[in-house]
């Protein structure tokens, strides 16, 4: 039942109390007990109606309100989830691009100088020229290690930072947003692989290395894109 339900038949009760009472002081006035014996076992009849009614009332109320409490407190516990992952998507995001440009950066410009090297090598024996100590230039590989030393730290802490969010994505589908869990899913899954393509240089050259991490960060910023507009 309602709360407005047992509101009436707490007033309805009342009604009938009211009725049997009067016609109870009838019987005591005409002196007819039988007519008074009946009333009394309508107005406990009544009497128990109001306490269905207006305790039901009463408890449908604390229930409703519990309830409203509930759902406040799994809202407000949900928004803390949502911002939460949000603002660690973010900080993770802003160290692997860090650590991506950087790396690229050192690894193009030590491609670049070794090129150069090799090209002023070329001329001054073509010219036959006496060979002179020129400074030392970084290997693409020193220059790539040298870059991952540098942001160590900071790759470390994406990587712990993309592995607590499943714990976030879990209170979010918990707490109700089953609607848009598959976006903070999805932009989870695109921000690991963007941070894979940065930090695996395997086998890979310069060009393809960044195409792969150009491509990874385009499809995470789509996916972080529809997230942040749902």
């Amino acid at each position: 039942m309602t709360i407005m339900q047992y509101w009436i038949v707490g007033w309805i009760a009342v009604g009938v109390f009211a009725i049997f009472a009067m016609t109870w002081l009838i019987g005591l006035i005409t002196d007819q007990p039988s007519l008074r014996f009946f009333c009394d076992f309508l107005m406990v009849i009544a009497l128990f109606g109001m306490l269905v009614g207006f305790g039901g009332r009463y408890k449908q109320i604390r229930l409703a309100n519990a309830r409203k409490e509930a759902a406040a407190l799994k809202r407000k516990k949900l928004t803390k989830a949502e911002t939460a992952f949000k603002d660690r998507a973010q900080e993770a995001y802003d160290l692997i691009s860090s650590s991506s440009s950087d790396i690229s950066g050192s690894w193009s410009k030590a491609v670049s100088d070794a090129k150069k090297a090799a090209k002023k090598a070329k001329t001054s024996k073509s010219k036959g020229k006496t060979k002179k100590t020129t400074p030392k230039t970084v290997s693409p590989s020193e220059a790539v290690s040298s870059a991952f030393k540098k942001h160590k730290d900071d790759i470390a802490k994406a990587q712990k930072l993309l592995t607590g969010q499943k714990t976030y994505l879990t209170r979010i589908y918990q707490y109700g947003a089953k609607a848009n869990y598959q976006k903070y899913q999805t932009a989870e899954k695109k921000e690991v692989a963007y941070y894979n393509a940065v930090v695996s240089i395997n086998k890979l050259t310069l060009p393809k290395y960044q195409e792969k991490v150009k491509t990874a960060k385009a499809e995470y910023l789509a996916a972080w894109k529809l997230l942040i507009n749902s």
